[in-house]
């Protein structure tokens, strides 16, 4: 498996996000960040953080960052939580 970045965050946390969506969506995801395993996070501001997944699924996770940006994935106003 070759993993590729497909986005890069700002944050761990958006990082986190983002690969929770792919993960949902089906597709295999990991956060890959140089903060040290988090003894510098301030690195993350700096470099960002990647989110990766298998070069075979670069296309369908793109598909599925994209409908997240048209605000695709957002809730209801309506919805239950």
């Amino acid at each position: 498996m070759s993993l590729v970045p497909v986005y890069k965050a700002s944050s761990s946390t958006q990082a986190i996000i983002i690969c929770n969506l792919l993960r949902e969506a089906g597709i295999e995801a990991e956060v890959r960040t140089d903060d040290a395993n988090g003894l510098f996070p301030s690195i993350d501001l700096t470099d960002g953080v990647d989110v990766q997944v298998d070069e075979s699924k670069v296309e369908e996770a793109n598909s599925v960052l994209e409908d997240f940006r048209q605000g695709a994935t957002a809730l209801d106003d309506d919805a239950e939580v």
